[in-house]
């Protein structure tokens, strides 16, 4: 019983530091490239053990997919690949399979840029789950800046 009641205070306490999807998947803008009006941008995501974020593709009674956009109308996403590509899997919450990802991995964001600045501001949604609960989706906003 005792060990029981240790188990579920570790398993609370594992979980409390993680309020919010951000805690548990970090992006960063790891290079810019812009050729022409195409705009290349390599983003970085490292998911804390134990957890995972969905990935872009998914269908509409499902989780919230990944998604990256810009918060104005400076350029536009025009495809978003991945390495490692999301893995696939049963979730019995969506009677589904769901791709997702989980360690590290580089995204690969090409866009059409509308007018040439100095900087874009990238946004990324997503969500993060566990074996034991999934965080509400978030929206964290990234600035990709051009090389000089």
């Amino acid at each position: 019983m005792c060990a029981l009641a240790v188990f579920a205070l570790t398993a609370a306490q594992a979980n409390a530091e993680f309020r919010k999807s951000s805690d548990a998947v970090q992006f960063d803008v790891s290079s810019v490239r812009l050729i022409q009006n195409t705009l290349q941008v390599k983003i970085a995501a490292r998911v804390s053990d134990g957890w995972q974020f969905y990935g872009t593709q998914i269908a509409k009674s499902g989780p919230i997919p990944t998604k990256f956009f810009f918060a104005d109308s400076s350029a536009r996403v025009m495809r978003v690949s991945s390495n490692p590509q999301a893995k696939m899997k049963y979730d019995k919450g969506f009677s589904m399979n769901v791709p997702y990802y989980q360690g590290n991995v580089h995204f690969f964001v090409r866009s059409k840029i509308q007018k040439r600045q100095a900087q874009y501001p990238l946004q990324v949604q997503f969500m993060a789950c566990n074996a034991n609960l999934c965080l509400a989706p978030e929206t964290l906003s990234l600035t990709v800046v051009l090389p000089k």
